[in-house]
């Protein structure tokens, strides 16, 4: 079944990007200097970070953190700055860290000056790449109020070109005022920095851990490899935590109204299509009377919805349309449902990538017997790139119905969309774990 609906969903995906993008040279890119380039559709702000047991794909907090079983390295630290008995345990422990994954083959540095080391994801650093950050600090104004002023600072975020600077500047604003107003995270922050002398900046979601009490206890059990790679995803989880709450920052101030205008193009006279037809025609214009970057396509039935330009030139945006299952596929006691869609439009270039982690995840929803979400890889247009999607297909138009005439058609689809990017990011986080075990494995092959 799970093969099935991959196919087609690629038909479907392919049809609607070839009218969406019809070439590469994105005819677009004049509409996305509107003042909501960057919003997102997420009304779950209240969350506790790092929660992503959210829909049918479910990473859970237990996460396969113990892929690396790397041993520590008991060689003795170097270039002590402070005769400092926590400073010293902290040292020690993230230059062991450092040692064993220098051992075991990843694209990592050490630098004596910040006491730390920067592990990256995709080797050099470059626009558009991730990294982690392991370091001591010293807190020698007492700014955080801590017993001992030592303390660890955990890290991870991407690097950005210099041109986007401002944008970057801002999201670090907001979200450290909601980390600490809102959420009452302090241990918890966002920062952009720079990269040498080059034109390169880098934000960052930073984690602070000042218990060296637990932290020993830790590495006692665990090893000083294994704690770090679990702080190092608990940083990375906090930094897409915050990239979803900052896309709240402009949906929240949309109070969006269903338009009872009456849908236009119909394609069939049949009573499901048209009622799901309607609905995603209303919730479509209001978000576009709510000043949405968003596009109708009667060809589909459905919109797009332009969320993000990513530092790397890909997109990030939403789908809803409506779709025929004419061939019976999905074994619908009627043919038609709403295909609701996460994803990102990416370069050629990273095609094998994600093929391989379609077929993974579709894979893990079908073994693990979690339905309903599903991912796709298809061409757009005749152009160079592709459409990674984490999709959903909506069918029950009764409970549709129902909802709809609670919390109307606008607050419906928005949360729908919300499901699916969440199911989007726990899918990610999925195939990652996949990669770590992998690298383990072939550590030792």
């Amino acid at each position: 079944m799970g093969i099935i609906i991959f196919v087609l969903i690629i038909w479907l995906s392919f049809k609607i990007l070839e009218w969406a993008f019809p070439s590469s040279s994105d005819s677009n890119n004049d509409k996305e200097t509107s003042n909501h380039d960057n919003v997102a559709i997420d009304s779950n702000s209240n969350e506790e970070p790092s929660s992503y047991n959210v829909g049918s794909i479910d990473s859970s907090n237990d996460k396969e953190t113990s892929n690396h079983n790397i041993g520590a390295i008991d060689d003795e630290p170097s270039d002590l700055k402070y005769k400092n008995e926590v400073y010293i345990s902290f040292r020690n422990k993230v230059q062991k860290a450092y040692e064993s994954y220098k051992k075991s083959g990843y694209d990592i540095e050490w630098n004596s000056d910040i006491d730390g080391f920067i592990l990256s994801e995709e080797g050099s650093l470059s626009d558009g790449c991730s990294s982690y950050m392991v370091n001591v600090e010293c807190d020698d104004q007492n700014l955080l109020e801590l017993n001992d002023p030592f303390y660890i600072v955990v890290s991870y975020g991407i690097v950005f070109d210099r041109s986007d600077y401002n944008d970057y500047e801002e999201r670090v604003k907001y979200l450290n005022n909601y980390f600490h107003k809102e959420l009452k995270k302090f241990r918890i922050y966002f920062t952009v920095g720079t990269v040498g002398k080059s034109n390169l900046r880098v934000f960052f979601c930073n984690v602070i851990i000042d218990n060296n009490n637990n932290l020993c206890k830790a590495t006692k059990e665990l090893g000083e490899a294994e704690v770090f790679k679990r702080l190092m995803d608990g940083a990375r989880e906090y930094y897409c935590d915050g990239q979803e709450i900052y896309g709240d920052k402009e949906t929240s101030s949309h109070n969006v109204r269903v338009i009872d205008n009456e849908p236009s193009d119909l394609k069939y006279d049949n009573e499901v299509y048209m009622s799901f037809r309607d609905k995603v025609k209303k919730a479509y214009e209001s978000y576009k009377e709510s000043g949405y970057n968003i596009e109708w396509n009667s060809d589909i039935d459905g919109f797009i919805l332009s969320e993000a330009r990513l530092s790397t030139g890909d997109r990030l945006v939403h789908m809803v349309n409506v779709v025929c299952d004419d061939q019976k596929l999905f074994k619908l006691d009627n043919p038609f449902c709403i295909n609701v869609s996460y994803g990102r439009i990416l370069e050629n270039s990273y095609y094998g990538l994600f093929e391989e982690q379609v077929e993974y995840l579709n894979d893990y929803i079908e073994h693990n017997e979690k339905p309903g979400f599903f991912f796709t890889l298809s061409t757009v247009g005749n152009s160079n790139l592709r459409a990674y999607f984490c999709n959903f297909a909506v069918s029950n138009n009764n409970n549709l119905c129902k909802r709809t005439e609670e919390i109307g058609e606008a607050e419906l689809f928005k949360q729908l969309m919300n499901d699916v990017r969440r199911a989007y990011y726990n899918g990610r986080e999925l195939y990652w774990d996949k990669l770590e075990r992998d690298k383990e494995k072939n550590s030792f092959i």
